[in-house]
Parts: structure tokens; C-alpha cells; sequence
């Protein structure tokens, strides 16, 4: 294998790249998000797109996942597309980390419930993943209460959200710093 320094990658001896990051995500704070024993056999890969194929709640409260973890999550669900409640709450995500899950909200079709209370992202983040939400036709529950979205956020949501979503059931925004 060769090393590719500027960009952090592996490439294999057929061509085919890998982030090795991944590996570095086992070994740190994020492990209990993805075991990664053989990451890189064929063996390894099927059973695990397996297992993540038939994922259908995806819970990470209290995980303490920061932007980072954020990251790394939204890398490695972008192969499940069946997933039907997310909840990301109390996490410690920034805008920034709310982009990466603003990444991968549109691959995920089945979503019907989506959290993500107490991170403190502000109208950054809620630019992020509302227009995914707003194009979903599944999702019934949004959840953002305790972030710092400020009035802006919530005449964004009210805008692009709410008008463009005829199957949004709830929608929790309070404790924002609105008004």
C-alpha cells in the first residue's frame, strides 16, 4: 500500500482508496461508534454494510461526540438509507458538526424522527439540515430545542421548513434564545 501524506488516504494495490482515519476513529474517543478489528478485509466490509443496512434507530444522545464524532458518524451511515429515528441530542455539536449530519440527512429516506436538543449549534447548523428536511416526505418529528438558534434560526425554519412540509406533525424549538 502507498501512502498518500497530503490528503491522510491509503490507496490499495487495485486503486481503490480508504480514508485511514477510520483507523485513527478506532483508536480514539469514537471507538464505541465503529469497531474497525478488520476494517479493510472484504469479509469485514460485507457483514458490516450487513449490520448497517438493517439499522433502523440510530440513538447517539449523551454520546459526547463533538464535531468530530459528527463527522465520523456521518462517513459511516452514509450507507443506510432505512434508518427511521436519529436523535444526535446533548452532543456538543457546533454548525460545523451540524453540517456533517446535514451530509447525510438526504441519503436517509425512511427518517421520521429526527433529534438533535441541547448541542448549542446556531443558525449556521439550522441552514445545514433543514433543507433536507424540508425535502423529506417521510419525516413527522423534528426536535431542536436547547441550541442557540436565535430568531433567525426560527424565521428560517418558519420559511423554509414548516411551509414546505405538509407531514411534519411536531416541531420543538423552544429554550433557542428566540424573542
Amino acid at each position: 500500500k502507498k501512502k498518500k501524506e497530503s490528503r491522510g488516504e491509503d490507496e490499495s494495490s487495485d486503486g481503490s482508496s480508504y480514508v485511514s482515519a477510520a483507523s485513527r476513529l478506532h483508536d480514539s474517543k469514537y471507538g464505541h461508534l465503529v469497531h474497525l478489528n478488520s476494517l479493510h478485509t472484504d469479509e469485514y466490509k460485507r457483514s458490516r454494510n450487513e449490520e448497517i443496512a438493517g439499522m433502523t434507530k440510530v440513538n447517539l444522545r449523551n454520546m459526547s461526540l463533538f464535531d468530530d464524532g459528527a463527522w465520523a458518524f456521518a462517513a459511516f451511515m452514509q450507507r443506510n438509507s432505512l434508518i427511521k429515528y436519529l436523535d444526535v441530542s446533548f452532543n456538543n455539536i457546533s454548525d460545523d458538526g451540524m453540517q456533517a449530519i446535514g451530509t447525510v440527512l438526504p441519503m436517509l429516506l425512511q427518517l421520521e424522527t429526527f433529534k438533535a436538543n441541547g448541542n448549542g449549534f446556531g443558525i449556521d447548523g439550522v441552514r445545514y439540515i433543514v433543507p433536507a428536511l424540508a425535502a423529506s416526505t417521510v419525516i413527522t418529528h423534528v426536535e431542536l430545542s436547547g441550541n442557540n438558534i436565535g430568531d433567525d434560526g426560527a424565521e428560517y425554519i418558519a420559511q423554509n421548513l414548516i411551509p414546505r412540509h405538509k407531514y411534519l406533525r411536531s416541531l420543538y424549538i423552544d429554550d433557542n434564545k428566540i424573542g
